[in-house]
């Protein structure tokens, strides 16, 4: 909800308090803040740091699941079904964000 809001005290306030928090959920919402607010260092770093915990979440909201689905590459069932909860939670707030997703398609690409 922060996100929306863009109510950047609490959200750095947030930050700060949780600066350990290694989760891919927490991961991809700080990379989109920083993207939303033009911070594209740290939203890169954000999705480094988000693609290493859970790539799935970055290949869902680019919509390339179906393709490694089909594939027959190897999905780990934990960390597809973390990325189904993220993306079901806050894909909207990827679309409202101009330029988000493609973006991030082209920052999950180069990697």
């Amino acid at each position: 909800m922060l996100i929306v809001k863009n109510d950047r005290k609490e959200i750095n306030d947030l930050f700060a308090r949780y600066k350990d928090d290694k989760t891919a959920i927490w991961l991809y919402s700080k990379t989109l803040y920083y993207y939303k607010n033009n911070n594209m260092f740290m939203a890169k770093d954000a999705l480094k740091d988000a693609v290493n915990c859970n790539k799935y979440i970055a290949l869902k909201l680019i919509k390339w699941t179906a393709f490694m689905q089909m594939s027959g590459v190897y999905i780990n069932p934990m960390l597809f079904n973390e990325a189904n909860f993220y993306c079901e939670e806050s894909i909207h707030l990827w679309k409202k964000t101009k330029g988000s997703i493609d973006w991030l398609l082209k920052n999950v690409l180069k990697k």
